[in-house]
């Protein structure tokens, strides 16, 4: 189990056992709180930093990085969501995540890659239900075959504007070298590039 995880699961309980009535107790948990989070700022482990109320983009071919990040996300009781061509059995088995499936095939939880409203909806519903909430999208360069560009990132600025107003995360993952310049620049606009803020 790697570092973060256990000192994020030794703050919970000390969080926990915290009386409301000892304030200065308090102040003194919250300060190694912001401690800890600053030292784990950058990558330890294989352990990333993300922030609520953030989207990061995750510059990769494949989702290995990403499923990586947002299972880190799952452990630390966040509800996950999950958008993707293909379906990952280990994301699957997860009991706090949905998944829908980006696909043209009627079936059950399958949403048509043109259908970006629905999409969006689907979104927004999830991150209504509250609590700590996280949203993967894995199919990027799909969306950006079926819709171009331009459509997708408004799609994209669309649900970063709900997960910060939810202080949820978006993880969205995506090969940049497949992108121009233009789209390059624009991407990295909306999205924290979660390799370069090492």
């Amino acid at each position: 189990m790697d570092c973060c995880y256990c000192t994020d699961s030794i703050i919970r309980e000390l969080k926990k056992a915290l009386k409301k009535s000892d304030e200065d107790l308090r102040k003194d948990v919250e300060q190694i709180v912001k401690k800890h989070r600053k030292k784990c700022g950058s990558q330890v482990h294989g352990d990333y930093y993300v922030r609520a109320g953030k989207s990061y983009l995750v510059d990769e071919r494949g989702n290995n990085l990403s499923e990586k990040v947002f299972k880190q996300i799952l452990a630390r009781n966040y509800r996950g969501l999950y958008l993707s061509r293909d379906a990952p059995e280990d994301i699957l088995n997860e009991e706090n995540v949905k998944f829908y499936w980006i696909s043209t095939a009627r079936a059950p939880n399958a949403v048509a890659p043109t259908d970006l409203p629905k999409m969006l909806s689907i979104v927004k519903e999830f991150l209504k239900e509250g609590g700590r909430c996280v949203v993967m999208i894995e199919s990027s360069e799909s969306l950006i075959l079926h819709n171009g560009f331009d459509k997708f990132l408004k799609f994209v600025q669309s649900i970063k504007d709900a997960v910060s107003e939810s202080r949820g995360i978006l993880l969205v993952s995506m090969n940049m070298k497949a992108r121009t310049d233009r789209e390059r620049a624009l991407i990295e606009e909306e999205l924290v590039d979660l390799l370069k803020k090492k």
